[in-house]
């Protein structure tokens, strides 16, 4: 088995990389904090032709936060990945 670095520093940017060389468009699956805190990884999906589904805003937090902290949250993941991006490694 090979062991190389994953996760948001480096792992989601191949699973990038391997959608978009072949064109298929996915749907990212993660809390509002994970896209908050990674919004360099929001918006290349963004601009990569891909989406965001969150279903709260923290892990814990699932269906147990009031619509409107959701929609605030939901509001702020947009606004970020449509921030300028800084630079990424790969």
């Amino acid at each position: 088995m090979l062991r190389r670095p994953q996760g948001s520093r480096v792992g989601i940017w191949r699973i990038l990389d391997l959608f978009e060389g072949h064109d298929i468009p996915i749907t990212f699956y993660a809390v509002a904090r994970a896209f908050e805190r990674n919004r360099d990884v929001a918006q290349a999906a963004l601009q990569g032709g891909h989406e965001g589904a969150s279903p709260s805003l923290s892990p814990s937090g699932a269906g147990l936060v009031p619509v409107a902290l959701e929609q605030s949250a939901y509001r702020r993941h947009k606004r970020s990945a449509h921030a300028s991006p800084s630079s990424r490694s790969r």
